[in-house]
């Protein structure tokens, strides 16, 4: 029962609440942004994408957590790892869209760690992986064709 209540208040957070943020504000008042930068090859053969923090805060740990479309938690970053902004307070980190498990689909990114919570939208592609035919990976996203990566 908890299980589908989860997934209820995820559904609504993705269908209602989130489609219009895109950056969020620490309590200074400070902006932290988040932007995510799709179509990045990883290891010269994998397709992901790139999450990109600013403002977050001089050498400031984050951790990352994904939400999938099925309301799956995906850990991409734990605290536990260290992973710090540097001098300037932005950070730039690279996820292989082959990732764990991740569904297809619209999804929630949490970054978090001293500065606050902050949450962006992200869709997660289908993917179609290379064969001896077509050595690319196709990927799909909700409103396009296969892009031959």
């Amino acid at each position: 029962m908890e299980k589908k209540l989860y997934k209820a208040i995820i559904l609504f957070l993705l269908i209602f609440i989130l489609p219009g943020i895109v950056f969020c504000q620490t309590t200074d008042n400070s902006e932290v942004d988040i932007q995510i930068k799709h179509g990045i090859e990883i290891n010269k053969s994998i397709p992901g994408y790139r999450i990109i923090v600013t403002n977050w805060g001089r050498n400031e740990v984050l951790s990352l957590d994904l939400v999938d479309s099925e309301g799956n938690q995906i850990n991409l970053v734990s605290s536990k790892q260290n992973v710090k902004a540097d001098k300037n307070g932005n950070i730039s980190i690279d996820i292989p869209y082959t990732y764990k498990e991740i569904k297809p689909g619209m999804c929630i990114l949490f970054v978090s760690g001293k500065p606050g919570v902050h949450l962006i939208e992200i869709e997660y592609p289908r993917l179609d992986p290379p064969t001896e035919e077509k050595p690319y990976w196709d990927v799909w996203f909700s409103k396009s064709e296969p892009t031959g990566e």
